[in-house]
């Protein structure tokens, strides 16, 4: 029946208004789509088997087509890349309506699109790893509670900046600042057309651009009562944030009841050890704890996520003993602490391999 060439332009003229339909039903934006002409490449190729009577490859070649079809395709509305690497803003418009916010293959973000509307009122809600119920929100909630009890409102920067959904918890008369080496994230994160935490929830909060450790450094006397290192979760991870150095430097620009929180969630490495091994080292008598959320749904409005909180004294750590998600630093043996000098990246991602989550 194919062997005519009015049938078989018949057949594919179908297969391609059949394969751009299922694609906007995926997410698909458009029609004319790279994952569209790769599945009509797929519908040809099997006309042709077909036609050549190879039938078994040509069902597998149509097989191919509807899977690949029916694989969501999220729109990508902006791509930026330098030095830093590719970042990409993808809606998802099918199923969970969420605008996300990649580096490389690492989310460091998302936004609800209902709240980047223009008749959205009101705060945008923090989601993934930033989601109130996780490691990072209660760090810093804690913090601000325990604060308040003595009349402080609080100094609180961050280290890496993602799409400034911490920014949305920051309450009047505190002091808050991001630290954020690529322009390019900064560029997005202030741009209300992608992102609606920073311009929303503090406009006008400071993002200081360039290496944090050696900002930090050049900072002069200032103290804090919260610093959140938020800079481990992609595929290459910033080592020299993570040495005993670096956080030696961290300690140093807290307050005497300051706390450190270091977000350690990574699909590769298995970072808690690594910093057991270096608060071994720099202090024994530090007080810290593992924030381990693990929501029953891993969605995008909230994500498992891994933080360490760190401080001098026990009252400034007491505090999350009371909730779920609080577990003790785990004692760590054979591991040697990571340096300026050192660091076993084989071995982390070892035994990130050994484990069932992070």
């Amino acid at each position: 029946v194919l062997k005519t060439p009015i049938m078989l332009i018949g057949a594919f003229g179908f297969a391609t208004i059949l394969i751009g339909f299922m694609a906007k039903s995926a997410g698909a934006v458009g029609f004319v789509t790279t994952h569209n002409f790769i599945n009509l490449l797929f519908v040809a190729f099997g006309i042709f088997l077909a036609m050549a009577q190879r039938y078994a490859v040509a069902a597998l070649c149509m097989v191919m087509a509807v899977v690949s079809m029916s694989t969501a395709q999220n729109a990508t509305r902006l791509q930026l890349r330098n030095y830093f690497g590719e970042i990409s803003i993808v809606d998802n418009a099918s199923g969970k309506p969420f605008r996300t916010f990649m580096h490389g293959t690492t989310m460091h973000g998302a936004e609800a699109l209902a709240e980047l509307s223009g008749d959205a009122a009101g705060k945008p809600h923090a989601l993934t790893y930033y989601s109130e119920p996780g490691g990072m929100a209660q760090s810093l909630q804690l913090t601000q509670d325990r604060l308040a009890q003595t009349g402080r409102k609080g100094t609180y920067r961050i280290i890496g900046l993602g799409t400034g959904s911490m920014a949305c918890y920051a309450k009047l008369g505190e002091d808050w600042a991001y630290y954020e080496i690529d322009p390019n994230v900064t560029k997005v994160a202030r741009d209300s057309a992608q992102f609606t935490f920073l311009p929303n929830c503090a406009p006008d909060l400071k993002v200081i651009e360039g290496d944090a450790r050696l900002t930090l450094a050049n900072g002069g006397a200032e103290k804090f009562d919260y610093l959140l290192v938020d800079a481990f979760s992609s595929d290459s991870i910033p080592v020299h944030l993570i040495t005993t150095e670096a956080m030696q430097l961290y300690l140093s620009k807290l307050n005497e009841d300051g706390l450190l929180a270091m977000h350690l969630t990574n699909r590769y490495m298995d970072l808690v050890p690594v910093l057991a091994a270096n608060l071994k080292k720099i202090d024994p008598s530090l007080q810290a704890r593992v924030l381990d959320f693990a929501p029953d749904k891993p969605d995008v409005p909230a994500t498992h996520s891994i933080v360490v909180v760190i401080s001098r004294k026990a009252e400034s750590i007491s505090g999350f003993d009371k909730i779920g998600i609080a577990q003790a630093l785990p004692e760590i043996n054979g591991i040697d602490p990571w340096t300026d000098d050192f660091a076993n990246l084989p071995a982390a991602m070892l035994r990130r391999l050994a484990i069932s989550r992070y």
